[in-house]
């Protein structure tokens, strides 16, 4: 088979499209399932209109990625409990289903983290979030209406289901939406939510049980806010500088 290369800076990472092994020990065909949180359910009709600060509308228009080719591949996999590499609009990154203890299992080994570490969530779009968070605060929303789908990760409550799960840290859930189509587009076949763990391309390339391909990510680092608590905290400023944060959030954020 030919194994293309995608080049990003200095780094290679070979393709294997298609090229899916399944993972020993693999535990069999699984769905993720949450709770919907009814809770936060109301708020989402609002992320459908234009913001009145920004004029900038919710819908997600990214240009599509390659990767739509093969979602039905890589589904396959996720299902069976396997981890796929893939570009992000940000970095590189490994996935597993967030509903399935094999493939959460397997994704802590292959990117060498302690088993219970907290993982990022990736939502196919905002409507997931009752899913998976207990409440979405005022300066959440804000923050949504402005940088989502975009290198913005929130940190908000989990919601009851998940705490103490393995991609929950202390009732706390990172969740982003990417703003690349081809991704978002997986992400909703899989059930809406994926668990990803940043990583290097040339790891991915050589422990996922598929590659898939894409445009060579970013690299920009996401900004971080916490959202979890009243005032929200910054974590990490990222590409969006701290000023620009606090005039969408509507709020001044502590460090």
């Amino acid at each position: 088979m030919r194994r293309p290369l995608l080049a990003h800076g200095r780094m290679r990472w070979k393709v294997h499209v298609g090229a899916a092994v399944g993972p020993g020990g693999v535990v069999g065909r699984h769905t993720a399932s949450f709770r919907f949180e009814s809770s936060v359910a109301t708020w989402y009709s609002d992320l459908q209109r234009t913001d009145e600060t920004t004029g900038r509308e919710s819908a997600m228009t990214a240009p599509a990625l390659p990767l739509e080719d093969h979602v039905s591949t890589a589904l396959a996999v996720l299902r069976r409990g396997g981890v796929i590499a893939l570009p992000t609009d940000t970095v590189y990154g490994l996935a597993a289903l967030p509903g399935h203890s094999g493939g959460m299992r397997r994704l802590w080994r292959l990117s060498g983290r302690p088993p219970g570490t907290g993982v990022p969530l990736l939502l196919a779009g905002p409507e997931h979030l009752p899913r998976v968070v207990a409440a979405v605060p005022p300066p959440a929303r804000r923050l949504m209406r402005r940088f989502w789908p975009g290198p913005l990760t929130l940190l908000l409550r989990a919601a009851p289901r998940l705490r103490g799960d393995a991609f929950a840290l202390a009732d706390v859930v990172a969740v982003r939406v990417p703003d690349t189509t081809g991704l978002r587009t997986l992400i909703e076949q899989a059930g809406g939510v994926l668990a990803v763990i940043t990583a290097d391309p040339a790891q991915g390339s050589a422990r996922a049980d598929l590659v898939l391909p894409g445009p060579p990510p970013t690299g920009v680092t996401s900004s971080i806010v916490d959202c979890s608590r009243e005032p929200p905290r910054l974590v990490r400023e990222g590409v969006l500088a701290r000023s620009v944060l606090e005039r969408a959030a509507g709020c001044t954020l502590t460090r």
